[in-house]
């Protein structure tokens, strides 16, 4: 893990939650890393989900969403670091699992759901790094931007990429590796289960999970412990089933949602059948 400055640290876990909350559509007033009101830094966006004077079933795209952007902060650390360094991201962890419980009453079920959406949204921001690079180092330079500024360096970003040029390792290393992440699913909570055909079924049970998925020997021992051991196995199961797999535990269940997401498949969080009653 690398070790980054704690005033870069704090840049690089605004520009998360700013360039999160750009990608998925969300009015941004300012982000800053100055000390204000007790806060170290803070990301001032709308709230869509605060607006609704009650949650319900159909808002659950609107709670994903607003919970993305509370955990893109953390995402953006791990990132920047390439480990899972200490954090100040307690309070996101906390505003994300109120939120989430507002539509799921287990613990089991938002604990699991969390974890996903944490693995999805490095994923997302892995896609756009060099916009949230530069997000971070237009902070440490200026210290707060508005909306407007920070369209400007997504533009900004975006055209420098179009032209070739390169600023920093990262942004190389990055560059190189877009191709091969596969594009971040939509809603995977509570999706129908996967449609899968005969001719679609017959391909993914030809596909093992040791020759398609970059897993680490325990977690592929953990897979097949579960008796996953193709595509189509791990397809027909839920985040919540692959959770209960004996010796599965958080950072071996981020591994697998990790290759899930390269690879382009969608699990649901749960099935009906597996809530708590």
């Amino acid at each position: 893990m690398l070790n980054v400055p704690e005033r870069e640290f704090l840049a690089f876990h605004e520009a998360g939650h700013a360039a999160m909350a750009m990608i998925l559509g969300r009015p941004i007033r300012r982000a800053t890393i100055r000390e204000t009101h007790g806060l170290t830094g803070y990301v001032d966006y709308k709230h869509a989900a605060s607006a609704l004077s009650q949650i319900r079933e159909e808002h659950r795209p609107i709670v994903e969403t607003d919970a993305l952007i509370l955990l893109a902060g953390r995402a953006a650390e791990c990132e920047r670091t390439l480990g899972s360094p200490l954090s100040h991201a307690s309070l996101d962890r906390q505003n994300a699992l109120a939120l989430l419980g507002k539509l799921e009453d287990s613990e089991e079920v938002v604990s699991n759901w969390m974890r996903y959406l944490l693995v999805r949204a490095q994923s997302m921001l892995q896609r756009e790094w060099p916009f949230v690079h530069a997000v971070a180092h237009a902070l440490l330079q200026e210290e707060e931007l508005d909306g407007d500024a920070i369209s400007r360096v997504r533009v900004e970003t975006h055209e420098r990429l179009a032209s070739g040029e390169r600023s920093n390792v990262r942004i190389l290393i990055y560059e190189d590796a877009l191709d091969a992440i596969a594009p971040a699913p939509e809603s995977n909570c509570r999706v129908l289960r996967f449609p899968i055909d005969r001719a679609a079924a017959w391909n993914l049970d030809r596909q093992k999970i040791a020759e398609v998925m970059q897993l680490s020997a325990r977690a592929r021992k953990c897979l097949e412990r579960g008796g996953i051991m193709t595509l189509a196995d791990l397809a027909r199961r839920t985040i919540c089933s692959l959770a209960t797999i004996r010796g599965v535990g958080p950072s071996t269940l981020d591994e697998i949602m990790a290759e899930v997401n390269r690879v382009g498949m969608r699990l649901a969080v749960a099935w009906p059948e597996e809530m708590p009653t």
